[in-house]
């Protein structure tokens, strides 16, 4: 399915070439769960200065880190306006780009979730309950 733009090296981990050989991502497998770790995002120039079956996002952020999340944005916003078809190669390419979006995100600005309570007083003034409504259930 991706023929030579995929390599697999130790730790169950894989080598894409994305964007005509511009960007590697590597990511780690967990078959058992269904899931799939991003430990490196960069241009091949970055991807040349690292370890590919050691690497983490917590090892490593390149400079250039901020340039190559601004592309996948640019790239994934086509689809927002354009879904692609499911089962696709542009659908698993929204997918990736997605994800190595959502996994920068997380590592750089991750969102706590909140308090149970202070979670559903935030609720009740998003809809202008009060303790008394409350009573009531």
């Amino acid at each position: 399915m991706f023929g030579a733009n995929i390599d697999f090296v130790s730790d169950n981990r894989i080598i894409f070439d994305i964007s005509g050989n511009k960007y590697r991502l590597i990511v780690h497998v967990a078959c058992f769960a269904n899931r799939v770790l991003i430990k490196f995002v960069g241009t091949n120039k970055e991807y040349n200065q690292i370890n590919p079956e050691t690497v983490s996002w917590t090892t490593f952020e390149p400079s250039g880190m901020m340039m190559t999340l601004r592309w996948a944005i640019a790239e994934v916003s086509a689809y927002f306006e354009n879904q692609p078809e499911p089962g696709t190669e542009e659908a698993d390419r929204f997918d990736v780009l997605s994800a190595l979006i959502e996994a920068y995100e997380d590592a750089h600005y991750p969102i706590e979730a909140p308090e149970p309570i202070e979670l559903i007083k935030a609720h009740m003034e998003m809809f202008g309950r009060t303790p008394a409504d409350l009573a009531v259930i």
